[in-house]
């Protein structure tokens, strides 16, 4: 895969990664692991055929990245390191969860601060 389109698949998986697996859980009756076996199994066949997804554009993913990152799950304001430790705790360090936001933490910091780029860019032009 071309590194723009492994880039914007890190991208999608960052931003869904936690919310496939909560959805997981409901289809597994809760069971964790046959969850993350769900999520793995369905971003691994996403990524072999990613060619032939519809694209969201860059900035929307940045977006919901940046808008996912400074959120924690009950609304609270917070950061994109904080919240990524938080996620890795929670999944643990071993659990599919926990690999793949470390795995990803280059690409969602990134995201997160292109966001707060063209903010500040976008302040910067006159109305």
């Amino acid at each position: 895969m071309k590194r723009r389109h492994e880039e914007e698949f890190m991208a999608f998986a960052a931003a869904r990664t936690a919310p496939l697996f909560r959805s997981a859980c409901v289809l597994t009756s809760g069971d964790a692991h046959l969850a993350e076996d769900l999520v793995q199994d369905t971003l691994g066949r996403m990524y072999a055929n990613w060619r032939k997804f519809p694209r969201e554009s860059a900035e929307l993913n940045d977006a919901l990245c940046y808008c996912d990152m400074n959120t924690t799950p009950d609304g609270t304001s917070t950061n994109p390191v904080d919240r990524v430790n938080e996620i890795a705790g929670r999944y643990g360090l071993d659990s599919l969860i926990g690999k793949f936001i470390r795995r990803a933490e280059p690409e969602i910091l990134a995201s997160t601060s292109r966001v707060l780029e063209r903010v500040a860019a976008a302040k910067r032009q006159p109305m």
